[in-house]
Parts: structure tokens; C-alpha cells; sequence
């Protein structure tokens, strides 16, 4: 095997780890933490995700990518399908990393944290106006991000957002599948079978979606 693979694989695996730890925090603070720990949660997230974000971008991960790359195991013929996968999305990720400043990427951390403290309590309040400052700066940053990424990748900044969750699916992809869920005909309760229901208001039925396509939405309610 490749000793690029093996420093790849090691490198993803701490990634991975922190990721781990960055799963249980945020549990934690979810299920069981007081309230008063939120600031310092907030820090720890984020310090943690400046430490993943610093191993993908680390001096020589491009190296073992293009090492590992020649190698053929990228490859569609290469002889281990799973390790050729596992490339193909360490590139991926590394491509993206590289494209967004640390100091944003702990940024959002951070503010994610924050206004998901916040909102616990507000929504148990009703108190929706409590969640909005927060709420703002945490869109803020993710719109700072999707720019960067955009310009980085040749994409929208929706579409940007959207290849982090779904490589090579944008808002035109969804736009088409909305689209023809529209066109399904609407299940009519059958007859005699009980009182109907007023029909709920259409959410919103036209419109375009953020990555440029023009189009429905969102189906309009039966």
C-alpha cells in the first residue's frame, strides 16, 4: 500500500476522532449541561474544529494526495475500490478546507453554539425574537463561507453549501425533483370516510431556489 495512502488514512483517522469529540460535546450540552456552561462549550467547539480544519490544510496533505493519486489509487481500475473511494473524498474535503480561513471556520463554531443555546430556551418561551441576533451572525458567517467556497469551486454559493452534504448535486438537481413531485396528482380522501379538513395554505409555491434555478419551491399544499 502506498505509504501516502497510510499518512492519509492516519491523518483522516484523527480528523475522525475529533469529529467523535465534537459529537459528544455537543450532546452533552444538549442532554445534560447547565445553561451557564454555554461560552466555554462554545470555545472548546470551536477550538476543536480549528484543530480538524488544521489537519486538512496541514503543509504536505496536497503532497500525499497527488503521491497517492499517481499511484493509481484513485483510479477506477485501481485494485482496492474502497481505498480509491476514500481518496476521492480526501481530496474532496481537503479541496474545500483550503478554501476557508481558519479563523472563520472556528468563527462559525462557535456562533453555531451560541445561537443553538439560545434557542433551546427561547423555544420553550415561544420567545422567538430572543433566537434572531444570534441567529443573524450565525447566517452571516454561513453566507461568508458559501462565498468563499463558491469562488474556490467554480460554484453558487448555495451550490457550494450543498457539495459539503452531496458532492455534484446542486440546486438545478433539486429544482428538477421538486419540480416533479409538484406534477404527482394530490391523494383526495375517499368519500364518506370521515370529516375533511380545511386544505392548509400553500407554504410557498413559486419561486427561485438560491442556486439560480428558477421554478417551484416548494409543492403547494393539497
Amino acid at each position: 500500500m502506498s505509504r501516502a495512502y497510510e499518512r492519509l488514512a492516519e491523518r483522516f483517522s484523527r480528523i475522525g476522532v475529533l469529529a467523535e469529540a465534537e459529537g459528544v460535546l455537543a450532546w452533552d450540552a444538549a442532554a445534560m449541561m447547565p445553561l451557564g456552561g454555554g461560552r466555554a462549550r462554545g470555545d472548546q467547539l470551536a477550538v476543536l474544529a480549528g484543530i480538524a480544519h488544521g489537519l486538512l490544510t496541514a503543509p504536505g496533505i496536497n503532497a500525499d494526495l497527488d503521491a497517492a493519486e499517481a499511484a493509481g489509487l484513485d483510479s477506477n481500475s485501481s485494485p482496492d475500490p474502497w481505498r480509491a473511494a476514500n481518496l476521492r473524498l480526501m481530496r474532496h474535503a481537503a479541496r474545500r478546507a483550503a478554501a476557508v480561513p481558519g479563523g472563520l471556520v472556528e468563527a462559525a463554531a462557535r456562533a453555531n453554539s451560541a445561537c443553538e443555546k439560545i434557542w433551546r430556551g427561547a423555544r420553550m418561551r415561544a420567545d422567538y425574537a430572543a433566537v434572531l441576533p444570534t441567529f443573524i451572525e450565525v447566517v452571516r458567517l454561513a453566507r461568508e463561507q458559501a462565498a468563499v467556497l463558491g469562488a474556490a469551486l467554480g460554484l453558487t454559493p448555495y451550490d457550494a453549501l450543498m457539495d459539503g452534504y452531496q458532492p455534484g448535486i446542486g440546486a438545478a438537481e433539486v429544482g428538477k425533483s421538486v419540480r416533479a413531485l409538484r406534477a404527482l396528482p394530490c391523494p383526495r380522501p375517499a368519500r364518506g370516510r370521515g370529516p375533511s379538513r380545511p386544505a392548509a395554505p400553500a407554504l410557498l409555491s413559486r419561486g427561485t431556489l438560491p442556486g439560480g434555478g428558477a421554478g417551484s419551491v416548494l409543492p403547494a399544499a393539497c
